[in-house]
């Protein structure tokens, strides 16, 4: 049997595969999704994933496949809040093993709690220094949270400060002292947040103690950034190495373990089967 390196351009012979993606976080609560009915270079940019929030009372973790979407949504509680022990990752891939054309699986024990894919938009007002910067997040996931803006302006002599929204615009009127100054112990980041927090469709958080005062200025504009659909693209499908041969063996020098890797076809390989197997010789 003749031993040939590659004449196919790369270094090693490929199986074909299909499209993936990885959702989740390590060690127990990462799932990787492939597609297996649609496979090789052609399930690249056909499916997405999402995972979504279940709405009502006691609704089970499901998943469903349609319009090319594979959507994982979420079980909840009595209270209609979402159930972690609903939603480990166990049992989510057992329910997308269920759907025709998919297969997953899930690191470590797969105890871990896996959450919506979709991100809500959100932006720091004031900078970085401790106790002095207020974090805002849209309450709805989703990239028209990315929309949102906050416009600092100066307020008038001896007002309080305030806050407002109208189509999305955050308006911050800063508290003024008996000049034309802001004055700093009516902007504190606790009282920014406070005033922020209490309008409809965004949250605030105060950074630390909340004491500190935020460096803003009349005239800023502040954008909100990260908000996603949570629509997930399957990737890295890839089509296999022809070899119309049966048993013809390749060898590559694998220079991580500083020695041959040999590779054969156990049958005729087509750009869509997966009959290449990897092994290595040992001296006796």
């Amino acid at each position: 049997m003749e031993i040939r390196n590659s004449w196919f351009g790369a270094a090693i012979p490929n199986n074909c595969k299909g499209s993936s993606v990885t959702f989740g976080s390590l060690p127990a609560g990462q799932i990787t999704v492939t597609s297996t009915e649609v496979i090789g270079d052609v399930s690249n940019n056909t499916f997405t994933l999402q995972v979504v929030a279940g709405v009502g009372a006691n609704k089970a973790t499901t998943a469903a496949f349609a319009n090319n979407v594979v959507t994982i949504t979420l079980g909840t509680a009595a209270n209609g809040t979402l159930d972690n022990a609903k939603n480990i990752a166990t049992l989510i891939v057992t329910e997308i093993n269920k759907l025709a054309g998919f297969d997953a699986a899930f690191s470590g024990d797969g105890s871990g709690v896996v959450g919506i894919t979709s991100q809500c938009a959100e932006t720091n007002v004031g900078g970085n220094v401790a106790d002095s910067f207020v974090t805002v997040t849209a309450d709805a996931a989703g990239v028209a949270g990315n929309a949102f803006t906050i416009e600092v302006e100066n307020g008038l002599i001896n007002g309080a400060l305030n806050a407002t929204i109208l189509n999305g615009v955050i308006t911050l009127t800063l508290g003024m002292d008996a000049a034309t100054t802001p004055d700093p112990t009516k902007n504190t980041a606790g009282d920014i947040a406070t005033a922020i927090d209490a309008l409809v469709g965004v949250s605030a958080v105060a950074d630390g103690t909340g004491l500190g005062v935020p460096a803003i200025a009349d005239g800023n504009v502040i954008g909100f950034t990260g908000g996603t659909t949570g629509l997930l693209p399957l990737a890295n499908g890839q089509d296999a190495t022809e070899c119309p041969d049966i048993d013809v063996l390749l060898r590559n020098w694998n220079a991580g373990t500083n020695q041959w890797d040999y590779y054969i076809n156990i049958a005729p390989n087509g750009k869509h089967d997966s009959n290449w197997r990897i092994f290595n010789l040992t001296s006796y």
